[in-house]
């Protein structure tokens, strides 16, 4: 049908099944489609909204061109589309870079410990895992936001969500206990938000700046710092992967 549309230069087809109604637009280098099942066209004996828009789009309002030489309001509102969704993958394609570079560079301590080691670790499987990460990580996130999976379930929003997490990362906060405390700076060290100081040789952290992230919790060799918002963070960590055996 594609290929059709592009020999004959027509902008718009109607295909379907008797069931399924599928309206489809063939650009030069893309194709663009929308479907509706006749069993969703009606509610309660009256036209559902499925039917409303597919008589919007067919209407001589919507492929008729306004002027010659410019495009249909349909085929203006693809064109349309697709520019917001370039300009949505290079916003994205940066922030992923981004995201790679940082979780590179927060490793970089590990990375040079395992070479340190004798361990074969090459920038190129650095770079691929941590692509592979936050790809992962994208995904998810895409498909909790269209309700892919179930995040109104609260075991998964509590135990597996992405989003669920970064819901209780906001929340959370490190506490320091100045009496464990042995004044050994490895915490402050450690802290990529510089929100551990030791005024008076004790750490303090600073709310403001602490995102929860628990990494000064798994590298205090005194376990002063050992909760987030007067929780118990095992839980927290183990969905973090920081505890020895985690993911």
């Amino acid at each position: 049908m594609v290929e059709w549309l592009r020999k004959s230069q027509q902008k718009f087809a109607l295909l379907t099944n008797g069931v399924q109604w599928r309206l489809i637009h063939a650009g030069p280098d893309y194709e663009a489609w929308c479907e509706w099942d006749i069993a969703l066209w009606f509610e309660e004996g009256e036209p559902s909204d499925q039917v409303r828009a597919l008589l919007h789009l067919l209407s001589p309002k919507a492929l008729t061109p306004p002027k010659e030489g410019e495009p249909a309001p349909l085929v203006a509102a693809i064109q349309d589309t697709r520019k917001g969704q370039a300009e949505l993958s290079a916003n994205l394609g940066e922030r992923v870079r981004l995201a790679v570079e940082h979780i590179i560079h927060s490793s970089g301590e590990v990375i040079d410990h395992l070479r340190a080691e004798s361990v074969a670790v090459s920038p190129r499987d650095v770079y691929i895992a941590a692509t592979r990460l936050v790809m992962r990580c994208v995904v998810v996130l895409f498909a909790e936001a269209r309700e892919l999976l179930p995040r109104t379930d609260p075991v998964y929003n509590d135990s597996y969500s992405l989003q669920g997490l970064r819901g209780q990362l906001d929340n959370f906060y490190a506490v320091a206990d100045a009496e464990a405390c042995e004044s050994c700076g490895v915490c402050e060290t450690r802290c990529q938000m510089e929100a551990i100081t030791s005024p008076e040789g004790k750490a303090v952290v600073d709310r403001s700046r602490c995102i929860g992230c628990a990494l000064c919790l798994t590298t205090c060799p005194s376990g002063a710092l050992q909760r987030l918002g007067g929780r118990d963070v095992r839980c927290l960590q183990e969905r973090l992967g920081l505890l020895e055996g985690g993911p």
